[in-house]
């Protein structure tokens, strides 16, 4: 932080809020062994008026417990909070070569170069050219995502399975 600045002040609530709707949504009696308390203890963990707030390694035992729609919730604010889009990871087609997906990647940045060329030659963007933009881009991440998973799983030492 800059001498120069203050603090940041941010809503704790929108953090800690995704936490306590994926525990309640996800039976805390269950989780509870897997958090590592009772359920009583996590009852009060989660209660906001009660004296031994939930702690980071509850949120973190309970997001590693709660089912995938619920971690997203969880992880939302934060990526709201640093201006960040996730996306899932591409997996490398079946069978397909490096060759192809250098391929897929560079007919798809074709794609993104013309349809922006074509979007701005009126120097204006319609919501529907915008629409189109956003398409041809995310076919575009799509493919580079595709390359980096099969470069990924082609490099070398592999870990070991035990």
């Amino acid at each position: 932080m800059d001498k120069h600045q203050g603090p940041i002040m941010r809503d704790m609530d929108s953090f800690i809020d995704p936490v306590h709707d994926a525990a309640f949504a996800n039976c805390i009696k269950r989780m509870a062994g897997n958090v590592g308390m009772s359920a009583k203890s996590l009852y009060r963990r989660l209660d906001e008026n009660d004296a031994m707030p939930l702690r980071f390694s509850d949120a973190v035992a309970i997001f590693w417990t709660v089912d995938e729609d619920s971690r997203q919730r969880i992880l939302q604010p934060f990526l709201d909070d640093m201006g960040l889009v996730a996306i899932p990871a591409a997996k490398a087609r079946e069978g397909a070569d490096l060759l192809d997906l250098m391929t897929d990647h560079q007919v798809s940045f074709g794609n993104v170069a013309s349809t922006v060329r074509d979007a701005i030659a009126d120097r204006k963007i319609d919501a529907r050219e915008r629409a189109e933009i956003a398409q041809v881009v995310q076919e575009e991440i799509d493919a580079l995502c595709a390359l980096r998973a099969a470069l990924e799983g082609m490099a070398e030492p592999k870990l070991a399975k035990a």
